[in-house]
């Protein structure tokens, strides 16, 4: 689980695990999640998908929109990277929409199963 993580932070640059083991992947922005419950690499890509999912597709932190732009898109590639995917800004924006906040774990445990393939 260890490298797994390891992994997904090298792809966010100043990506850090603080003292409450949250996975801070963006700082500037709070693109966070906790790891308390993450066991393997299945609850990893669920947390991605639960609580990454709404800043890769219609999240604005910034005042200016390129900058918000900018923000998604590397977001979106930093996860599609890790994941092995190439999901569209569009398809970022149904996983929130149906996964995003943690909403239908089980449906999206079984998206999870369908469309992300890894070693183990």
């Amino acid at each position: 689980m260890r490298k797994d993580v390891m992994e997904l932070m090298q792809l966010f640059r100043g990506s850090f695990i603080n003292c409450n083991n949250e996975l801070i992947l963006v700082p500037s922005t709070n693109l966070y999640f906790r790891l308390e419950d993450v066991n393997n690499h299945e609850d990893l890509v669920y947390k991605i998908f639960a609580w990454c999912s709404r800043d890769a597709s219609k999240s604005e932190p910034y005042h200016a929109y390129w900058r918000n732009s900018r923000y998604r898109e590397q977001v979106r590639n930093n996860l599609n990277t890790f994941l092995g995917v190439e999901f569209s800004e569009e398809k970022w924006s149904d996983i929130y929409s149906e996964f995003g906040n943690g909403c239908n774990k089980d449906d999206c445990l079984e998206f999870i199963r369908k469309e992300i393939k890894w070693e183990e």
